[in-house]
C-alpha cells in the first residue's frame, strides 16, 4: 500500500504562493545558481545600490558605468524573472504619464523585495570570494 503525500504546505516551484498562499521566499536564491547568475547578481547589485526605484535603463546605465554592457532587452528579461522568484518589485512610473499609451508602456520602477536584499547581502558577506563548482 502506497500513501501519496500531502503536498498541501508544498512551496511554489515559481517561488508565487504556495497551497498558504504565501509566497515561496527560497525561490529568491534561485538567481543565484542560473547559468547567468553574474549577470543577475550585477543586476542585483546596482537595485540594491539604490535608494529609490530605478528604471531598466537606468539598471543597464549602472552596469555600463561597472563595465558590464548587457542588451536592453537582456535586462529587461532578467529584471523579469527576478519579478519572478520574489526577487524584485516593480511599480508603474506614474509621474511620466501624459496619455493613455503611457499607461501601456513598460515604464516600471524596479526595487529589491526584503528576501532579495537579503540574499544579496548574504551572496556579499558569505558567497563572493568563494570557490565556485560548475
Amino acid at each position: 500500500m502506497s500513501q501519496d503525500p500531502d503536498t498541501s504546505a508544498a512551496p511554489a516551484a515559481d517561488g508565487g504562493p504556495d497551497a498558504s498562499g504565501e509566497p515561496d521566499s527560497r525561490a529568491a536564491v534561485g538567481y543565484l545558481i542560473r547559468p547567468e547568475a553574474d549577470e543577475y547578481i550585477a543586476i542585483m547589485t546596482v537595485l540594491e545600490a539604490s535608494v529609490t526605484e530605478v528604471s531598466a535603463a537606468e539598471v543597464r546605465t549602472e552596469l555600463a558605468r561597472a563595465g558590464r554592457r548587457l542588451a536592453a532587452d537582456t535586462v529587461e528579461a532578467r529584471l523579469d524573472a527576478l519579478i519572478e522568484m520574489g526577487a524584485v518589485s516593480y511599480q508603474t512610473n506614474t509621474s511620466q504619464v501624459r496619455r493613455v499609451a503611457d499607461l501601456l508602456a513598460r515604464n516600471w520602477r524596479y526595487t529589491p523585495t526584503l528576501i532579495g536584499r537579503q540574499v544579496q547581502r548574504f551572496y556579499r558577506e558569505f558567497l563572493t570570494g568563494a570557490p565556485t563548482v560548475r
